[in-house]
């Protein structure tokens, strides 16, 4: 009998199709939002715009990796994939909560913006 240790176990089943299903959703959601990254606006460019241009230019990489890793049944890859693109996410709005301070409300949009500002990144 061998003894492996818990790093070298497979990942359960569930969590592993658990991560290609939200793995291949952001890739979906990436590469339907990669052209706004080329979008001409006419408001004057700023560094708020220039951090939500390089989220966009980022989120295929990330969700293209954390489908590669979830595939490969590497699950600590791609969950510490999609949470660093959580966290770049996160970041790139920022400026935009300074700019426009708290917009909660008990909409489901205000629901959602609060998820993203508040619940991700913890």
């Amino acid at each position: 009998m061998t003894s492996e240790s818990p790093a070298t176990l497979p990942p359960p089943t569930w969590l592993r199709v658990a991560l290609i299903v939200v793995a291949a959703a952001e890739c979906w959601l990436a590469i339907d939002d990669f052209p706004g990254v080329f979008i001409q606006r006419d408001e004057p460019f700023s560094i708020g715009q220039l951090l939500i241009n390089a989220r966009l230019a980022i989120h295929p990489l990330f969700a293209i990796a954390a489908l590669v890793l979830a595939v490969t049944s590497r699950a600590r890859g791609a969950i510490v994939t999609l949470a660093g693109y959580i966290l770049v996410a996160w970041l790139s709005e920022v400026p935009t909560l300074v700019r426009f301070g708290i917009e909660w409300d008990f909409t489901s949009l205000g629901i959602s913006v609060f998820a993203e500002q508040v619940v991700f990144p913890i």
